[in-house]
């Protein structure tokens, strides 16, 4: 969950910067803050995040990470259930979005 303004992958959101909403979905993510510090909002409700913090997002739920410091804010995302290929990692948010790879329901567990 990345780039300025995007959940994907492990780079930075710059300040300020919102990503489109998120849609419901089947999905659960789940946010993990390594540095800055930024809101969780989730159906309306927002929530101040710094490093060290975990949102956990109910299937279903219309949420948005936002950064609110100064440096950027860098988290990773997972989802459940699996969304991507294995191993797949994307730096930016343009790699990401050019990125037409999905999940093949094949599993390395």
């Amino acid at each position: 969950m990345g780039a300025p303004g995007s959940g994907r992958g492990g780079a930075p959101h710059c300040h300020g910067s919102r990503p489109p909403r998120a849609r419901r979905s089947r999905l659960t993510p789940n946010f993990r803050v390594e540095a800055g510090t930024g809101e969780a909002v989730l159906d309306g409700g927002r929530t101040a995040i710094r490093a060290g913090f975990a949102v956990v997002v109910p299937a279903g739920a219309n949420h948005n990470i936002i950064n609110t410091g100064r440096v950027p804010l860098k988290l990773y995302t997972r989802y459940a259930p699996p969304n991507h290929r294995d191993g797949v990692v994307h730096q930016t948010r343009a790699n990401a979005e050019a990125d037409s790879e999905h999940f093949d329901g094949n599993t390395t567990e």
